[in-house]
């Protein structure tokens, strides 16, 4: 898809110049505050060998880019069966530009170019009715939300340890392996 009412429906990849300014774009639209980050939050969707899943509408007059739709090709194992699908996220309209369609001809587009190579489209988003209209439909709930800055209290409360994956003995690992493996579950492919 090229031009669309004097802007350009284009991937990153094209044009990787754009990535910060998508990024703030996003951040601005999300209501990011530092020392939090959209880059860090959803870093595998925005790193270089994927910027051909990230599309946006650029605005060529003005040089902004007005709305992106980020993807993220994974694996999903099914009762040990290996499906092909498609994490959405980073999905924005900028304020000025919304209420004219481009949210739609964006959505259509990504749908149109990747859903025969995908099982299913997941996403993470409150606006069960924005995406109604496209056939998504609510698959879980989430059950609880852990605020940033009750990160810590949520950890001692449960009885947690923070730690970090590298650190943990050889035998921690393969516990951790086994589990993730079992049969019969749903789980995403993980690759480290």
């Amino acid at each position: 898809m090229g031009k669309v009412q004097n802007l350009q429906l284009i991937s990153l990849d094209k044009i990787p110049e754009l990535k910060a300014q998508t990024i703030q774009l996003i951040e601005s639209e999300f209501g990011y505050v530092n020392p939090n980050s959209f880059e860090i939050d959803f870093a595998p969707l925005h790193t270089t060998n994927n910027l051909q899943n990230c599309w946006i509408l650029y605005d060529e007059k003005n040089q902004k880019v007005i709305a992106h739709i980020g993807l993220l090709p994974q694996k999903i194992f099914i009762r040990n069966q290996e499906y092909p699908i498609i994490f959405l996220g980073g999905i924005v309209v900028g304020k000025q530009h919304r209420g004219k369609g481009l949210f739609t001809i964006l959505m259509r587009h990504i749908i149109e170019k990747y859903s025969r190579s995908c099982a299913f489209f997941l996403l993470w988003s409150d606006k069960q009715e924005l995406y109604k209209k496209f056939n998504f439909f609510s698959a879980i709930a989430q059950i609880e939300s852990i605020p940033q800055n009750n990160f810590n209290y949520f950890l001692k409360k449960h009885n947690f340890v923070k730690t970090i994956f590298r650190d943990l003995s050889y035998k921690e690992k393969s516990q951790i392996k086994k589990l993730y493996n079992k049969k019969n579950k749903k789980r995403m492919y993980r690759s480290h």
